[in-house]
């Protein structure tokens, strides 16, 4: 699941919102339960995540789990690397949202929604 999961994040261009939902779904419900899909997931925060990876990983870890103070201070430090200037600001694919954004509107959203969980209604 993980490496299809990087996989989908890394051809981007040819995700769809529908197709960004499917796989949304059953990777949150895993989530939930599955703790070495956790570890490795914040893991692939910590190395050198792709944009795609950045605006995705914590949305899910924080759909299914909340936001641990680990995942908290990763996203505070990457949102102050995205806006401090010295770098252009990256856009990446929120599997969640189904689009294109800045990772950092990914990341304040995270941060601003702590303990959203996904509805099991759609």
């Amino acid at each position: 699941m993980f490496d299809d999961l990087t996989r989908v994040l890394s051809t981007v261009q040819q995700s769809t919102q529908w197709h960004a939902h499917t796989v949304a779904r059953p990777v949150l419900r895993r989530l939930q339960t599955d703790d070495s899909l956790l570890a490795m997931l914040f893991q692939r925060l910590l190395t050198v995540p792709a944009p795609s990876e950045k605006a995705s990983i914590p949305k899910l870890i924080s759909a299914a789990r909340g936001v641990s103070s680990e995942l908290k201070a990763w996203c505070i430090e990457e949102v102050d690397r995205q806006m401090c200037g010295e770098i252009s600001p990256q856009i990446g694919f929120d599997l969640i949202y189904g689009e294109l954004r800045p990772v950092t509107h990914a990341l304040l959203d995270v941060l601003s929604h702590p303990g959203w969980v996904e509805s099991s209604q759609g």
